[in-house]
């Protein structure tokens, strides 16, 4: 009697359970399918914004899509083609906020920055309670303003009393508008690499157009700007050689370079930065050679002695060659930094994106790897998955520093070996490898004569070396965060109830039962005692 009772009283729990169930997935449904009843009211839509009040609307056209992922004949066609391809829910809506990333439009800062505010100051002008918003209408009259339109109307005087040339089309009026400045220097702009401004105006209208349609308050026509360019801009350099943080940085160490060969040599006539050649040669391009080599030499923080800034006849420095000195070693401090940063971002990029010539080292490194250390197995254990991603990282950073100083020491040994005259130096091997290494560790002791013409090869070389001493050590910084993932990983798959769990858990079942019912009896037993 007792356990059909109980039976009962679960089959009416999971039944109130399931109504409740469908009662939310209706209410839910309701709320996303009804469209609110006003079309332009500022009170209503502030009044259908007010059961959101703290959350954005483009986070909230996410949610609206994901319960209606939910609901609906439509969510079940979208739950059956995501079974097919082994994917869930959750996945389905972060790769859809990663596309949604991935096509956000470039724009440059200064368009972006002028883009909000003028929205802001219609929003201001217009009295909106919001500020972080204005009407659709608003939107159409600010692209007027901007671009214009792209209908040929010869009728509006305005355009006729700004057009000086009367054969220029309405397209071309409107890009001159956007870009103010002359056709022909837009033109030319834009062949550089420039941004288009005509085109990125129109861009950010037209993509903000699509949203409001798109957007749950398409009915009220409201633009929420400020969610719009977090959401769907990208900020990029508006000059066209900044935008790749590699190109930058090459063009950045180039103009160093440049700088201090015209500093040395025609400013201050540093005649140890930049010395007339000594030999009978008389090599004329012997000071500028020696000037590169020292700025080589200053931003990859090498620093042989080799050059010096001149000195006075106490071998003291005066005050004048310490000031500039300091500068410019502060100078060559922000280049090497700003170098680093691209080779940062060039590891980071390594991490993150695949290519063909990274697929072969992969599988190479992975080979060794597995030849060394044995083939991952489901079942082994942490600090075994640890040491191969150790091995694997160490791996690679030995073999770019073997590579590097294998072409150290076969390049300084030709030099070497064929202005061994002029130098009096003749190094073997040994040398050589002890040359190589003290370059590319970027600590540099000076106490080897080097012949003039490998200063060519250390101009290039010194900076090699700089980049595999900061990439060398970002990979360790790296090993840590790695490791890290390894752990999660784990124990992550290590989640799952083993099956000495689930012995046990079957072992300790008639015991549970037996306890239950205990206290069910000795509950039942006190309560009819005090009741009656």
């Amino acid at each position: 009697m007792m356990m059909n009772r109980r039976s009962n009283n679960e089959r009416n729990w999971t039944t109130t359970k399931r109504q409740r169930q469908r009662q939310m997935r209706e209410e839910t449904q309701g709320e996303i399918t009804t469209p609110p009843s006003n079309d332009n009211d500022d009170e209503a839509s502030a009044a259908s914004s007010s059961n959101h009040p703290s959350v954005s609307p483009f986070v909230l056209d996410e949610a609206i899509f994901f319960a209606q992922d939910l609901t609906g004949s439509e969510g079940r066609d979208r739950r059956r083609r995501r079974r097919v391809r082994d994917q869930s829910q959750i996945e389905f809506l972060a790769q859809r906020i990663e596309e949604r990333r991935a096509n956000r439009i470039p724009v440059p800062f200064v368009i972006r920055k002028t883009f909000v505010k003028e929205c802001y100051h219609i929003a201001v002008r217009e009295g909106y309670k919001d500020h972080d918003r204005i009407h659709l209408e608003d939107l159409y009259a600010m692209r007027d303003e901007k671009i214009g339109s792209d209908n040929n109307d010869d009728d509006n005087p305005d355009d006729n009393n700004d057009d000086n040339n009367p054969g220029e089309d309405n397209r071309s009026k409107n890009k001159r508008r956007a870009c103010r400045l002359p056709s022909y220097v837009a033109s030319f702009l834009i062949k550089l690499g420039f941004f288009d401004h005509y085109q990125v105006w129109n861009q950010l209208f037209d993509r903000a157009e699509q949203v409001v349609k798109k957007s749950h308050l398409r009915d009220e026509k409201w633009f929420y700007y400020r969610d719009f360019v977090y959401y769907h801009t990208n900020i990029v350099s508006y000059w066209p050689w900044t935008r790749n943080a590699t190109r930058e940085s090459i063009l950045y160490v180039a103009l160093f370079y440049i700088a201090t060969g015209v500093w040395f040599c025609h400013v201050v006539h540093d005649e140890q930065i930049c010395p007339v050649d000594p030999t009978s040669q008389q090599r004329p391009y012997y000071g500028w050679t020696s000037a590169l080599y020292f700025a080589s030499t200053t931003m990859s923080t090498v620093g042989y002695g080799d050059l010096v800034v001149e000195k006075t006849d106490d071998n003291l420095t005066d005050w004048r060659s310490s000031l500039y000195g300091v500068a410019y070693m502060m100078t060559s401090l922000l280049v090497a930094i700003m170098f680093l940063r691209a080779v940062a971002d060039m590891s980071f990029r390594k991490l993150t994106q695949r290519g063909p010539v990274r697929d072969v080292m992969e599988r190479a490194f992975q080979t060794l790897t597995h030849w060394v250390m044995g083939r991952p197995r489901p079942d082994d254990h942490l600090y075994v998955q640890i040491r191969r991603l150790r091995f694997q990282l160490l791996s690679k950073i030995v073999a770019q520093f073997s590579l590097l100083n294998l072409i150290g020491i076969f390049v300084s040994r030709f030099f070497v070996n064929r202005y061994a005259d002029e130098t009096g130096e003749n190094w073997n091997w040994m040398t050589s490898f002890y040359w190589a290494i003290q370059t590319t560790t970027t600590i540099g002791y000076g106490d080897l004569n080097m012949p003039f013409e490998l200063r060519w090869f250390q101009i290039i070389y010194l900076a090699l070396s700089t980049y595999f001493a900061s990439n060398a050590l970002g990979r360790l910084g790296t090993l840590g965060v790695e490791a890290r993932e390894a752990k999660r990983r784990y124990a992550w798959g290590r989640k799952g109830a083993s099956t000495g769990t689930c012995v046990r858990a079957w072992m300790e079942l008639p015991r549970f039962f037996i306890l239950f019912f205990a206290f069910e009896n000795i509950v039942s037993t006190l309560a009819s005692t005090f009741l009656t």
